[in-house]
């Protein structure tokens, strides 16, 4: 009897079907171990015999020969490692405790120009290997001989190529984290090569391979990119038209922008008085071709998705006003309409109008608008709204560094709301299940004074209040010891 047929016994019940015993080699420890179990105790026998060969899988499995000669040496590293200090904070990181700052860790190794210590590799490795977020990071600071060791480990094959790496054959014959990995690479420096090695293989792609290098392509996007995207609307698999839809949605220049601007002029009635939302009866093949999805989400009626969609669609220089007085004038589903659409389109005259509405609930916008632009809205919501569920999405997407005076608005409100005895309200519920997203986006420079703001919080926080000082001691440690 097999492992497996013991585990289909297991879940089958021993009511249903007797247990038996796996037999190993006599006299073999494993055997004398198995031959012991008592079969008239039938759930203790599954459970003991289950116990003992599942250790045994795990402890017991005797490694291959292998006889042939070792792999060629590693090529020298041109760069030095980082300090023990520093590798200490990756080991807690890689432990689990604080994971969520590895990111900004990795990324402030890169700058100090300094590399992950050989004996680190193999975690880092591992770790970056299920968190697809974290390998370029990774892959900055693991030098000659991460990549050499991502050779050794088809799990790592994703670190395998590097700056000096065969392109072409990752390309060819690499695992789809590594050739991803490699798109991104080239995109960012070279976008035209990007699309052209992509289009090479396109034909050959996996649909799930298509719709993900379709999403690298949103860095360096371009009208260059407008005709193979438009080709995209006509894949087979739908992941891969709508990836191909939302990046020309992007694109106010693009035949699909111009398509949904035709469809989207007559459900915008403008007056002096008021911008109204006429709803669209009905959309057909040639719009969901377009990226119109037709079946809304929970709580949103259909004919409000459809006009939210083809709207957003729409290129902005569309609507034959300016952005202040046509905002002022517009109903909720109009603005929510045209806060996507500059979202997307990066329309930094958009944004801003629609930022000065506190009716707009579009986080993103913030990435439209100049970075100080967007830190003075944020702290402004901050101080004069509190750390509601809506100023902590907008928190979240500021861009960084958020800097002390933002950091301190938020620390301030955060103690407010720490403060406050009692039963919990939602809000408060809400922001303590998110205090990790401002952990590690506040200024590590005012944990001092977070210490002190939080130090007299309700019982209710104490766990949580002290992880997030914690976390904000880690990081200023973290910052003084990989100074750039």
């Amino acid at each position: 009897m097999s492992w497996d047929e013991l585990v289909a016994g297991a879940l089958v019940g021993t009511a249903r079907r007797p247990p038996a015993i796996p037999a190993a080699e006599p006299g073999s420890a494993l055997g004398d171990v198995l031959a012991a179990i008592d079969p008239t105790d039938a759930e203790g026998a599954v459970l003991t015999a289950g116990a003992v060969l599942g250790l045994y899988r795990q402890a017991g499995v005797r490694l291959p020969a292998d006889n042939g000669p070792p792999p060629p040496a590693s090529p020298p590293e041109v760069r030095p490692h980082c300090s023990e200090a520093a590798a200490y904070r990756l080991d807690v990181m890689l432990a689990g405790r604080f994971r969520p700052v590895l990111e900004e860790w990795l990324g402030l190794v890169a700058g100090s120009g300094r590399l992950v210590p050989p004996d680190r590799l193999p975690g880092l490795l591992q770790t970056a290997s299920t968190s697809p977020a974290l390998r370029p990071g990774a892959a900055e600071v693991m030098g000659e001989r991460g990549r050499w060791l991502a050779n050794l480990n088809p799990v790592w094959a994703w670190a395998a190529g590097g700056a000096e790496a065969d392109d072409a054959g990752t390309w060819a014959t690499g695992s789809a984290a590594a050739r991803r990995l490699l798109l991104g690479r080239i995109r960012a420096t070279d976008p035209g090569v990007a699309r052209e090695l992509l289009v090479s293989t396109w034909a050959t792609e996996t649909p799930e391979d298509r719709a993900a290098f379709l999403a690298v392509l949103a860095t360096g996007l371009s009208m260059d990119d407008e005709p193979f995207l438009e080709a995209a609307l006509d894949d087979r698999r739908k992941e891969v038209r709508l990836a191909a839809a939302g990046l020309l949605w992007r694109l106010p220049e693009s035949r699909l922008a111009g398509r949904m601007a035709e469809r989207a002029r007559p459900l915008v009635r403008i007056s002096r008085r008021r911008v109204e939302s006429i709803l669209p009866d009905s959309v057909d093949e040639a719009t969901v071709r377009d990226g119109v999805v037709v079946k809304p989400p929970a709580g949103t009626g259909e004919r409000a998705w459809w006009f939210h969609q083809l709207v957003a669609a729409t290129p902005l220089k569309t609507w034959p006003d300016s952005p202040d007085s046509l905002v002022v004038r517009a109903d909720p589903l109009l603005k929510g309409a045209w806060a996507a659409a500059a979202a997307r389109q990066r329309d930094e005259a958009w944004a801003l109008a629609l930022l000065d509405t506190d009716d707009v609930d579009e986080p993103a916008l913030l990435e439209a608008v100049p970075h100080q632009r967007a830190v003075e809205v944020t702290t402004e919501r901050v101080a004069r709204l509190g750390l509601t569920p809506a100023v902590v999405d907008l928190l979240v997407h500021c861009p960084p560094p958020w800097g002390p005076e933002l950091s301190g608005a938020a620390v301030d409100r955060l103690g407010v709301t720490v403060r406050r005895q009692g039963r919990p309200d939602s809000d408060a519920v809400l922001l303590r299940a998110r205090l990790a997203d401002l952990g590690v986006r506040l200024d590590p420079s005012v944990a001092g004074a977070a210490a002190a703001e939080l130090a007299d919080h309700a019982p209710w926080w104490s766990d949580v209040v002290g992880w997030f000082l914690d976390l904000l001691t880690f990081r200023a440690e973290m910052r003084e010891e990989l100074p750039s």
